[in-house]
């Protein structure tokens, strides 16, 4: 928990600054994120792959730093072909996987408005705490014990409650709220929660299928930077596609 408000400042200030510090900010979050998946999916021996991998990376970071728009998508598409090739030889596809993954979470983050990611922390932080606080209170059946074993059904539901509670609370003081928006943020915020918890789910399989308790230990008593963000990564997308699909509703 102290790590966690340690770095809640500084976080949200790189937020706030946001530019070029943010998008820089969220390419390297998501270098971590990328070398954390490599560590434990690829074997030492795997150097082609690795190298690969960070060459496209590099070249990815430099594209969004820069505030490339639409041809980022094709770069993530054409470095994720390169990937597959060198995987396929490896027999190893979970590779070009960890690269979609962190990319996605890098460029997210960059496109999204200072309302919208403040918005993001919101939920995410929320139905994180939630979660924990609930299920480790009420305890209950599991949520998915082949996946996650700790998880149970009344964390999940007080993860979900609380996400929205805090998202809607931060979408009140930052803009002026009505029937209508309250309903739409609602939904937002309850299509975040879930997509944040989904996110966790998939974290949790894929540590249990590679047989690794934390992603890493650079973060003391919360494992890696994969372990903290599970959630946003998910979520970030999600938020993302709506608020492209949805041609940026309300303040988002």
């Amino acid at each position: 928990m102290l790590t966690s408000l340690v770095l809640a400042f500084p976080i949200l200030a790189i937020t706030w600054i946001g530019g070029k510090i943010f998008i820089l900010f969220s390419i390297v979050v998501a270098a971590f994120v990328f070398y954390e998946w490599n560590s434990f999916i690829l074997p030492l021996e795997s150097c082609l792959i690795r190298g690969c991998g960070w060459l496209c990376y590099g070249t990815f970071s430099v594209a969004l730093f820069y505030k490339t728009s639409a041809s980022i998508l094709i770069l993530i598409i054409l470095l994720a072909c390169c990937l597959i090739f060198l995987a396929s030889y490896a027999r190893n596809y979970w590779a070009v996987f960890g690269f979609i993954y962190s990319s996605l979470l890098a460029m997210t983050l960059s496109f999204l408005s200072a309302h919208a990611v403040f918005f993001l922390y919101a939920v995410v932080w929320g139905t994180d705490s939630g979660a924990y606080f609930c299920g480790r209170i009420f305890g209950g059946f599991k949520l998915a014990p082949v996946l996650s074993p700790g998880k149970t059904w009344s964390g999940a539901l007080g993860g979900l409650i609380i996400g929205i509670v805090s998202g809607m609370c931060l979408a009140g003081i930052m803009m002026e709220m009505c029937l209508r928006k309250g309903c739409i943020v609602f939904s937002i915020a309850c299509f975040i929660s879930i997509a944040s918890q989904m996110g966790d789910l998939g974290e949790s399989w894929l540590k249990r299928r590679f047989s690794v308790k934390d992603s890493s230990n650079i973060l003391p008593g919360h494992g890696g930077v994969m372990d903290r963000i599970d959630g946003l990564v998910v979520a970030s997308v999600l938020l993302y596609i709506m608020t492209t699909a949805f041609n940026n509703p309300i303040f988002l």
